[in-house]
């Protein structure tokens, strides 16, 4: 518990640092910041979190065997990934869609918009390593180690404090401004994928290996997949445009949606035509509640039921 609790604490703790950075950048920084880190929020809760919380009592149950847990760890890494590597790319792409859609109102103007969009590509970097790093923690716990995690993340916040104040003045190659609010999104990006490394190094040296191969394997797969989708999205939103019209919150809503549905629709095509194990089951999944919600449909209606 106590471990565990300073951990807790240390999130606490990176949190107001990165405030207190924040505040002391342009005005209206903190704001795009905290609307950026909300909006790349979303699928972590969904695919990373959730993810992790279902796995921990399976890992719980499977410490004191090594294969079947290196096994169940690798699944639920490559299911994390089969969602969230084109999540993150949906992300980068709609960009400006989402963040005027959702935000576009108001004084929240132009200039508003692309420090949002600049600071969620920035936060997009690392959705990978935020989404996992919840996972390997609660293996870390269900081999009752609750130390490494807590070392781990101390790392990370001391290395996102110190890259939060070189990073937002620094400038891109080939531009004038600096960094800004970017910067620090750029900073706890940076700090996550560096702590997801040291998880998964330590780990793989406790257990002797993480089925890596396979995993790798997949993450190829995926990321082809990935490259499929974006080109998909990307056509779709300069086809829609000229329909809906990109001046309004309707239309730019719409040239969202439908992008996001044909990317979608792209990715699990891919997916399953390269027999990704991950796509299958997802499919599998899928058809098993299907059938079950057509069994219980038929029950209900049947004549005295």
């Amino acid at each position: 518990m106590g471990p565990r609790t300073a951990s807790l604490a240390i999130v606490q703790l990176n949190l107001v640092a990165v405030t207190v950075f924040a505040s002391s950048l342009s005005a209206g920084s903190l704001t795009v910041f905290t609307f950026a880190n909300n909006l790349q929020s979303f699928p972590l809760g969904i695919f990373g979190i959730s993810f992790a919380i279902a796995a921990f009592p399976t890992l719980s149950e499977l410490a004191g065997n090594r294969e079947r847990f290196i096994a169940t760890l690798s699944q639920t890494v490559r299911q994390i990934l089969f969602l969230m590597l084109p999540a993150t790319a949906l992300l980068v792409v709609l960009r400006a869609q989402l963040v005027r859609a959702l935000l576009g109102s108001g004084r929240f103007d132009w200039h508003d918009t692309v420090q949002t969009t600049d600071a969620l590509v920035m936060f997009c970097i690392s959705l990978f390593a935020q989404a996992l790093i919840p996972l390997l923690m609660r293996a870390y716990f269900a081999q009752r180690d609750s130390v490494t995690p807590l070392l781990t993340s101390l790392g990370g916040c001391l290395l996102n404090i110190t890259l939060a104040i070189v990073l937002p003045g620094l400038s891109l190659p080939g531009q004038s401004r600096t960094l800004g609010v970017a910067g620090l999104a750029l900073a706890f990006s940076l700090a996550n994928v560096l702590q997801l490394i040291v998880l998964w190094v330590l780990l793989r040296a406790r257990l002797g290996g993480l089925d890596g191969r396979t995993v790798a394997a997949s993450v190829g797969k995926m990321i082809s997949a990935t490259f499929v989708m974006v080109t998909a999205v990307q056509l779709m939103k300069y086809a829609v445009a000229p329909l809906s019209g990109t001046q309004t919150f309707l239309g730019v809503a719409v040239q969202a949606m439908v992008a996001a549905f044909v990317g979608t629709v792209a990715y699990g095509g891919m997916m399953l035509l390269m027999r990704s194990p991950e796509a299958m089951a997802f499919a599998e999944t899928f058809r098993r509640r299907r059938r079950t919600l057509v069994n219980v449909t038929e029950t209900v209606t049947e004549p005295g039921a």
